[in-house]
């Protein structure tokens, strides 16, 4: 299909992002028990019974930014082409959530059925399977830059502490590549960091802890 197409291509580019939350370490996230299609570049992912780390989600505020990314820059979008407003919108509004834990609305922003890609590949076959995988992420993270890669909005993030779990590289940054139809995300994959600024701290191996936030 033609978003697995974008998003390999985009990991095929770099080796694998790593550690943390929204943008910097590789997720336990929830497995489904059916796995993603395989597809030529890449086989099925094995499922597992992740278990979650938090239980209860936090109330929805809006998050300040996380422990550790005070000297984050602001938002930029680069590139030729926009991000358009209402993919930006759904990014934003997910990272938002996985910063105060509301592993809920994370799930919310997710279609069913849809794939995510870290270390390993998963099916979201419903919401509560979407809610776990959620749960799984480490981190929270800031974004720093958005900017469109063919139809997938190419995150980066500096990860920073996620209330009730533990960030395994706060200060670093990682990215996430989001396609996002009829205003869900329907992929979800971890990729390269793109131009980390010079002597930033860079997460670029998977870890066993957890993907970005």
């Amino acid at each position: 299909m033609p978003r697995f197409a974008v998003l390999l291509a985009i990991a095929l580019s770099a080796t694998a992002c790593g550690n943390g939350g929204g943008a910097g370490t590789t997720s336990g996230g929830a497995a489904s028990t059916d796995p993603a299609p395989a597809t030529s570049a890449q086989a099925p992912a094995t499922t597992a019974d992740p278990t979650p780390t938090a239980t209860d989600p936090a109330p929805a505020t809006t998050a300040d930014a996380p422990t550790g990314t005070a000297a984050a820059p602001p938002i930029t979008t680069t590139g030729d082409t926009p991000v358009p407003d209402e993919q930006k919108k759904v990014v934003l509004a997910w990272s938002a959530a996985i910063n105060r834990n509301d592993n809920n609305a994370a799930a919310e922003l997710f279609a069913k059925d849809a794939i995510v890609a870290q270390s390993a590949v998963f099916k979201l076959i419903d919401k509560p399977t979407a809610v776990l995988w959620n749960d799984g992420l480490p981190c929270a993270g800031k974004v720093v830059e958005l900017r469109m890669v063919q139809n997938a909005v190419v995150a980066t993030f500096v990860l920073g502490e996620r209330p009730k779990h533990r960030c395994d590289a706060p200060g670093h940054r990682a990215g996430a590549a989001f396609v996002i139809e009829g205003g869900k995300i329907t992929l979800w994959e971890q990729v390269p960091v793109p131009d980390a600024d010079p002597g930033t701290p860079t997460a670029t191996a998977p870890t066993a802890s957890g993907p970005v936030a």
